[in-house]
């Protein structure tokens, strides 16, 4: 009996270093979690199917690279303006939703003199849902325009916890024809295009979401922010490029 007795510190602490393993794995898991969809994120987080353990380095932030605007953009305020905001984000970020009502002031300070562009980069490995409510938006432009799609746009982020249904009878809701919307999400086309945006955004130097470049279009001078920073942040680089 004495040697058993003589036994309970050792058990004892080895019990408290379990712990404090498992604690520090924990934790471990939640940092990495806030890191992907916060001021960094990465490009594995974005890939669908088997993800290599190891993600890729991803390449440092080239405005060189960055997409130029086109007619497929979905964009808010002067196409034709001095200074655009390129926002790559994921609809299931509540960093990005954060992020939403800030650019929204901007482009409401600065009226004609700055775009708003919003890209798909959805983080699909963290966000289940993500994926399919970018191809509702995307799917709502195809059939109703740029400013229908922005409304679900709007709508999503308002609300991050809807279903992706309901998010497509929102859509239906606001005017687009439901048979033309299930077709449009049960077909390849929008994905891929997705896909082609996500791509685009990394090879710009997209890490995470919400990344946003922001462009001189005269002078081709551009800076990334990333993550959620807040107004005046986005203000000051503004007011730097312009």
């Amino acid at each position: 009996m004495p040697e058993q007795n003589s036994n309970k510190p050792l058990v004892n602490t080895l019990l408290v270093i379990a712990l404090v393993i498992a604690a520090g794995a924990i934790g471990h898991l939640w940092t990495k979690a806030q890191y992907l969809e916060g001021q960094a994120g990465t490009t594995a987080g974005a890939q669908v199917g088997n993800a290599p353990d190891t993600a890729p380095t991803p390449p440092p932030f080239n405005a060189d690279n960055l997409e130029p605007l086109s007619d497929s953009d979905l964009i808010r305020g002067n196409k034709d303006a001095k200074i655009i905001l390129f926002e790559y984000s994921d609809l299931e970020c509540p960093f990005c939703s954060r992020f939403h009502p800030t650019a929204q002031q901007a482009l409401d300070e600065y009226g004609s003199e700055i775009a708003w562009v919003y890209r798909h980069f959805p983080l699909a490995q963290i966000h289940p849902k993500a994926q399919k409510f970018a191809e509702v938006v995307e799917c709502t432009k195809n059939l109703n325009g740029n400013d229908l799609a922005w409304q679900v746009i709007d709508a999503i982020f308002e609300d991050q916890t809807i279903t992706v249904d309901q998010a497509a009878d929102m859509a239906i809701n606001l005017g687009v024809n439901n048979n033309a919307l299930n077709s449009c999400l049960d077909g390849d086309e929008t994905a891929d295009y997705i896909a082609t945006q996500l791509s685009a955004g990394e090879a710009a130097g997209i890490t995470g979401t919400p990344g946003t470049i922001i462009l001189n279009t005269q002078t081709g001078q551009a800076e990334l922010i990333p993550g959620a920073l807040p107004f005046d942040q986005i203000k000051q680089t503004i007011d730097s490029l312009k």
